[in-house]
């Protein structure tokens, strides 16, 4: 009598299954541990680089900074005279230079006339909570810049076509018109310019067909929360919630062109005729939580809880996140020291949704939660 409960169980067991509920979630101190690790890392990286090269890059200098000002801004104990020199000279290298070029990796890119650093630095810039009489003609000159640099059909163009390595024009496109928004909030930029520039951009959004990527849906959530389009914020929360991995993360793609393990910075040649699926990473899953808080997900849900544990446990020694490039080469170190400031401040922003008033958002000007309903 009790071999049919038994062969339905073994069925059972045998049926694919969501992912688990975590038994127990991080707690607070574990999060905060796991940040105050990365943001030493990522202040030493950051300024390592900065000394080493007199280069920005756009994946080292400007996280480190936004990070740095996010975690001062917490209450995180952070080194303020290194938060300072990597500001000040980052910007106003590109902000004394005639063409907002300093560097040789911002020579002229085919189609476009404007370099991510700038863009970059510019959001990172506008996350001090106070802009110095110095730093804000800084920032209204990369303003005008990016105003100058939109093409006539509203986006602002990129030759790159292999993200998360590359920005994507749909990516260069969201990312320029958000750091454009924090500069109108902080009331540095024109308003007239801005506004034509804004509703162009806008409208070629609503026209252009994205790619299914990670970091294009992350910052889709992002502007539609910044310019108030609810309907699209509960959809692409709803799609981003479903795309989790069983491991808790989120992978930047749903498979690629020879995913390249490439950590230490080692010249690797990409294997283009393999095809395999990208793993959950630092950079996807930070960034995904730093873009469901915006759209107002409560950081007790299941799937938020999961990828915190996931990046907790994940993490490397040196406070850092090991993340996987595409086809290129040498090109492991860059994106391991981006995933990892996205990472912290995806983990920040989870701790710092208990706030009455979560200012603490440059990308986001309304807080209001959704249901996913």
């Amino acid at each position: 009598m009790q071999l049919l409960p038994m062969i339905l169980t073994v069925a059972l067991a045998t049926i694919e299954k969501p992912v688990p509920i975590l038994d127990k979630a991080p707690s607070p101190d574990q999060i905060r541990k796991t940040i105050e690790s990365s943001l030493t890392f990522l202040e030493k990286s950051g300024t390592a680089w900065w000394t080493g090269n007199k280069c920005a890059s756009c994946h080292h200098v400007p996280i480190s900074i936004w990070s740095l000002n996010e975690a001062k801004r917490q209450g995180f104990t952070i080194n303020e005279k290194a938060l300072d020199q990597l500001r000040d000279g980052a910007v106003s290298s590109y902000a004394n230079h005639p063409k907002l070029r300093p560097v040789g990796q911002d020579g002229e890119e085919k189609g476009s006339s404007v370099s991510m650093n700038t863009v970059y630095l510019t959001l990172a810039a506008l996350t001090a909570d106070r802009v110095n009489e110095t730093m804000a003609e800084a920032i209204k000159k990369s303003t005008v810049h990016l105003l100058n640099a939109q093409d006539g059909d509203g986006s602002w163009k990129s030759s790159a076509t292999l993200p998360p390595v590359g920005d994507i024009t749909e990516v260069r496109t969201m990312l320029v018109l958000l750091a454009l928004a924090s500069a109108q909030d902080k009331g540095l930029i024109e308003t007239a310019r801005w506004e034509s520039a804004r509703d162009n951009a806008l409208a070629w959004l609503s026209k252009h067909s994205f790619l299914d990527e990670n970091q294009s849906l992350n910052l889709r959530l992002l502007v539609a929360k910044r310019f108030g389009k609810a309907d699209e914020v509960q959809a692409l929360t709803k799609q981003l919630l479903q795309q989790q991995e069983s491991d808790g993360g989120w992978s930047q793609t749903k498979e690629g062109p020879g995913a390249i393990k490439d950590y230490d910075g080692k010249k690797t040649e990409p294997a283009t005729a393999k095809v395999e699926k990208r793993p959950s990473d630092a950079m996807a899953t930070g960034q995904t939580i730093y873009a469901l808080m915006v759209a107002g997900l409560d950081p007790q849900e299941p799937e938020l809880q999961r990828a915190q544990a996931y990046l907790i446990r994940t993490q490397t020694k040196d406070g850092s996140w090991k993340v996987p490039i595409r086809s290129q080469k040498n090109s492991g170190t860059a994106l391991s020291h981006y995933g990892t400031g996205w990472a912290t401040l995806g983990l920040m922003q989870t701790l710092a949704a208990g706030q009455k008033e979560r200012t603490t958002l440059p990308m986001n000007k309304s807080n209001a939660v959704h249901s996913r309903e």
